[in-house]
């Protein structure tokens, strides 16, 4: 569902670049195969941005990691800054929700400060321990 999503919004921000640049229209088969393309330039984009991050020991991606991605791509900045002077850009024509959904957090709370520290309770634990043994 959510990769059915995720597609169906990119196949609208390119019909708006299409538009953008001037086409009217273009058939269905070459739509989905450019959102194809896309997708998968945009996987392979990530993945090399997450082993990056990987190899310098964090666990996210930054702005450093997407650089390095672009370089082994072949993209260069100046490109990219020449391709949006040189194009205008256009919103989506509705607001895009907050994609995945955030999921409720499984996390228990952290504990009251009015409970025992870890010392006091293994003092606790020892002295019933302790009893129980005395009982037998």
């Amino acid at each position: 569902m959510s990769r059915a999503y995720a597609s169906r919004v990119l196949q609208m921000a390119i019909g708006q670049i299409f538009h953008t640049i001037g086409w009217d229209a273009v058939s269905s088969i070459t739509l989905e195969q450019l959102v194809s393309m896309v997708e998968h330039f945009l996987r392979e984009l990530t993945h090399q941005m997450v082993r990056c991050s990987e190899l310098n020991n964090r666990t996210e991606a930054n702005l450093d990691d997407l650089a390095y991605a672009f370089r082994t791509f072949g993209i260069t900045l100046t490109d990219l800054e020449a391709y949006t002077n040189s194009v205008e850009s256009v919103p989506l024509p509705f607001a895009v929700p907050q994609f995945p959904l955030p999921r409720p957090s499984c996390l228990i709370p952290a504990c009251p400060s009015n409970l025992p520290t870890n010392s006091v309770a293994i003092e606790l634990l020892n002295s019933v321990v302790c009893k129980e043994i005395d009982k037998k």
